[in-house]
């Protein structure tokens, strides 16, 4: 006697449920933040530190994918500057290499890893606009060293965000059992 098919649905589990939520709420953060039209010296570290800070929340391939939603969102919303369209290809890559760079060398510690990602980051956002996409030279201006400085700023963010939220459970399981 043979026995029907059998037919698996899969169950999201609380960790899959755990990491959509996670990811809803970084998107929705990246969509966010460049969409306040603040300056760059503003939006650039709060993108990068929201990078640093996906990497250990959701994986570099997801930290990925909240990487390419700033300058979507820029684009769309008319913030980023129409001469630096032709750079987002470039962009989108250097939070990219930021992302996998940081979580590749985590293991080294958050400064060395994080350093070295916003070196990076920089270098390949410098390399394109000095030998592959031509810009007015104060356009060009801010993909080079305040590149540097934005990722340097986000790292310092993010280091802060962790450690006061590696404190803050710290101290809800000290006080509340948790």
């Amino acid at each position: 006697m043979s026995h029907p098919a059998r037919i698996t649905i899969p169950v999201a589990g609380s960790a899959n449920l755990g990491l959509a939520a996670r990811m809803v709420v970084l998107l929705g953060l990246a969509a966010f933040i460049p969409s306040l039209g603040l300056p760059q010296q503003i939006t650039g570290p709060l993108v990068n530190a929201l990078l640093f800070l996906s990497v250990g929340s959701v994986g570099a391939s997801n930290a990925i994918l909240v990487g390419g939603v700033p300058s979507m969102v820029g684009i769309a919303q008319g913030t980023l500057p129409l001469q630096l369209v032709a750079m987002v290809p470039y962009i989108v890559a250097g939070n990219a290499l930021l992302v996998v760079t940081f979580a590749l060398l985590r293991r080294w510690g958050f400064a060395p890893a994080a350093l070295a990602a916003a070196v990076f980051k920089f270098a390949l956002l410098y390399c394109a606009v000095t030998y592959v996409v031509r810009l007015p030279q104060p356009v060009a201006t801010m993909m080079q060293l305040p590149q540097l400085y934005t990722a340097l700023a986000g790292a310092a963010i993010a280091f802060a965000a962790e450690r006061g939220s590696i404190r803050v459970r710290a101290l809800l399981r000290a006080r509340l059992n948790w």
